[in-house]
């Protein structure tokens, strides 16, 4: 069974089960718990955890990035199969700032929309979820509309305009773009604001 959310308020189904959340953002908590919960933190799953504790006692320049990956990956289809495929799994070692850089997409299979995950393991102060991006956030504008808007929100991104070609569709940070497509007017415009 994959790891979800239960209910905040302690809801039963008829039989008297917990209430399970599988929607998106309780999928998202989940994951975004799952990866940073150390060995031996889940009471009734004592070897659960730890998936990336050991990033910050590792030297950056041994630590093998694709390994990693492939280690996130296998942990999470494993535990979160049936809610989730996983499409991607990026980690970069920052070493100007002294910490992993980590980016997980993910489709939710409920609804086969796109989602993903962006944090930092830190190497100095150990903070495991600076920057977290729970899921991304879908803007449907097009032309004009979605330039003004991008506009306004240009101070609070730090990222690239980036391509998913699986499913067509640009991202900037934790924004999805939906509405931009290469024909729109302003796709130059924009393209040169966000990069």
């Amino acid at each position: 069974m994959a790891l979800v959310d239960l209910d905040l308020y302690g809801r039963t189904d008829v039989f008297g089960n917990p209430t399970e959340h599988t929607e998106e953002m309780a999928v998202s908590n989940a994951l975004l718990h799952f990866i940073q919960i150390r060995k031996g933190e889940y009471i009734e799953e004592p070897n659960l955890g730890g998936i990336i504790e050991f990033l910050k006692f590792k030297s950056m320049n041994t630590v093998n990035p694709d390994e990693i990956s492939k280690i996130l990956r296998t942990n999470l289809e494993y535990n979160f199969q049936g809610v989730i495929e996983v499409s991607d799994v990026i980690v970069n070692p920052n070493f100007e700032k002294q910490r992993f850089e980590i980016a997980i997409a993910y489709i939710y299979l409920k609804n086969n929309t796109e989602n993903g995950l962006q944090f930092n393991v830190d190497k100095a102060a150990g903070n495991k979820s600076e920057n977290v991006i729970l899921a991304s956030m879908d803007i449907p504008l097009t032309g004009e509309n979605l330039y003004a808007t991008l506009v306004t929100l240009q101070d609070s991104q730090n990222a690239l305009l980036s391509y998913e070609s699986r499913g067509d569709y640009y991202y900037w940070g934790k924004y999805k773009l939906s509405g931009l497509k290469n024909t729109d007017p302003y796709y130059s415009d924009i393209q040169a604001l966000l990069n």
